[in-house]
């Protein structure tokens, strides 16, 4: 196994005083995202995943993803961690592209499917988000299917992850009951 070592962006010198000072390198354990964006540039191009699909392969955020590519605001994203660039970088062309046809054992996949299912989500629903049929669909959550393919997998587990961050973006129902005056003073 290969170690990627990358040496830290050059620091602000006497010459250039008003150079920004990146906080990135061996000593703060921040990289350098520019060949890391240029991987995930080639996986997304050479496998057709979407960064959804893809962060979910990785396992790192969709955020992630989005804001390597695309940057934030209009700038692009100044440094990386080491542990989802690692993640990354340990992603190949061939292996992306393996997750349509790649077959997983399906109870992974049957328990996010009954926990989307348990939050509301239709069958229909499942089944365009899989690129699946509604009969399959059922066919995993009862049990009936060993395995599926590692793209459906891989697109129910960032649907939970969605869900998952809307969840928690949303107050708790006490909380907006105080907010609105619906609770009495417990004074």
């Amino acid at each position: 196994m290969t170690a990627l070592i990358l040496d830290p962006l050059p620091q602000t010198t006497e010459s250039h005083p008003r150079a920004v000072t990146t906080v990135t390198g061996p000593e703060t354990g921040w990289l350098e995202p520019a060949p890391f964006r240029a991987h995930v540039v080639h996986l997304t191009a050479s496998s057709g995943l979407t960064p959804r699909e893809l962060a979910a392969l990785a396992r790192v955020s969709v955020r992630l993803i989005q804001r390597l590519v695309n940057g934030r605001d209009g700038r692009p994203m100044r440094r990386i961690d080491p542990i989802s660039a690692g993640r990354l970088l340990a992603l190949t062309p061939l292996e992306a592209g393996l997750v349509r046809s790649r077959l997983v054992p399906a109870e992974r996949s049957r328990s996010v499917l009954l926990t989307l299912r348990s939050r509301g989500r239709s069958v229909a629903s499942l089944a365009r988000l899989t690129g699946t049929t509604a009969t399959e669909v059922e066919g995993l959550a009862a049990g009936r299917l060993p395995r599926c393919a590692q793209l459906v997998e891989l697109r129910l587990i960032a649907a939970l992850a969605e869900s998952d961050a809307r969840m928690a973006a949303r107050p708790a129902a006490g909380e907006i009951a105080a907010e609105r005056g619906w609770l009495a003073d417990a004074a």
